[in-house]
C-alpha cells in the first residue's frame, strides 16, 4: 500500500519509469497480495480481449478463462490476433 500511495502522489511518468525500471530488472512481486491482484488484471485483460475479437463469452467460457494458469493466458493473447475463432484461440491452452 506504501508503494501505491507514494506512486499516485508523484508526476503521472514516474510510476510508469519505475515500473519500467523493475520490470527489466526481472522483478516480480514478493508479497501474495500484489501477486494476487496482478493475476486478476491479467485475467480481467484477456476476458476484454477475446470478448472484443469475438462477441460476448458464454459463462462456460469465461469461467475456464478464468481459472487458466499465467502461461495458458499468455499463449491465448499470442493467439488472439491471428486465429479466426474463439475456438482457436483457447486450443491447446485452456481446456475446452
Amino acid at each position: 500500500m506504501y508503494l501505491d500511495a507514494i506512486l499516485s502522489s508523484i508526476a503521472l511518468s514516474a510510476p510508469q519509469a519505475v515500473e519500467a525500471t523493475l520490470n527489466s530488472l526481472g522483478y516480480e512481486y514478493q508479497s501474495d497480495f500484489a501477486r494476487r491482484y496482478l493475476a486478476q488484471g491479467r485475467v480481467e485483460v484477456v476476458v476484454k480481449l477475446l470478448t472484443l475479437r469475438f462477441g460476448p463469452l458464454t459463462e462456460a467460457i469465461e469461467t475456464l478463462v478464468r481459472s487458466a494458469e499465467g502461461t495458458q493466458l499468455d499463449a491465448v493473447v499470442e493467439r488472439i490476433l491471428t486465429v479466426q475463432t474463439l475456438e482457436e484461440a483457447l486450443a491447446h491452452h485452456v481446456d475446452l
